[in-house]
């Protein structure tokens, strides 16, 4: 796949709301708080440990990440957000992004890049993806987000971290 990964702008945020709606693992309070995120980190200015990446293709945003530094814990980001626009899955536009943000982190000597998830089947197309693009399973919290819902926590090493 083709496409432009760039820091994601403020006129990207209408096309990502069209297309929240769409994405099976998001329920409503997700988009909403994707947003909220997407909003905050425009109104903020600061760009130093958070950044929100847009893909781009044809001029059109196809998906959006975002990866932050996780307060205290020396070299550890979490990547928050990692979204395709439906229309666009599997045509590599998840892993155009996850290539910007372990360039970004490879930037500020970053060691640690970690996901938390959901268990549920519905997730099951997120955890194939970390998994094909070199995250392992580092721990499970059963029963987290609800009864028979665990929490899933993804990790891969930064390659030239500290």
């Amino acid at each position: 796949m083709s496409g432009r990964v760039r820091l994601l702008q403020i006129g990207d945020v209408s096309q990502i709301a069209a297309f929240l709606p769409g994405v099976t693992t998001f329920c409503g309070a997700d988009a909403e708080c994707a947003l909220d995120d997407i909003e905050d980190w425009l109104d903020s200015g600061d760009r130093t440990g958070t950044w929100f990446f847009s893909c781009l293709r044809g001029g059109r945003v196809t998906g959006f990440a975002c990866c932050d530094q996780v307060p205290i814990a020396r070299g550890t980001y979490e990547l928050n957000w990692i979204c395709t626009d439906p229309g666009c899955e599997r045509e590599g536009v998840g892993e155009l992004l996850l290539a910007r943000v372990e360039r970004q982190l490879r930037r500020v000597r970053a060691r640690l890049l970690v996901v938390e998830t959901s268990s549920r089947p519905a997730y099951s197309k997120v955890h194939r993806f970390l998994r094909k693009n070199g995250f392992r399973q580092g721990a499970r919290l059963k029963d987290f987000w609800d009864r028979g819902d665990d929490k899933l926590v993804f990790e891969k090493r930064i390659a030239g971290g500290r």
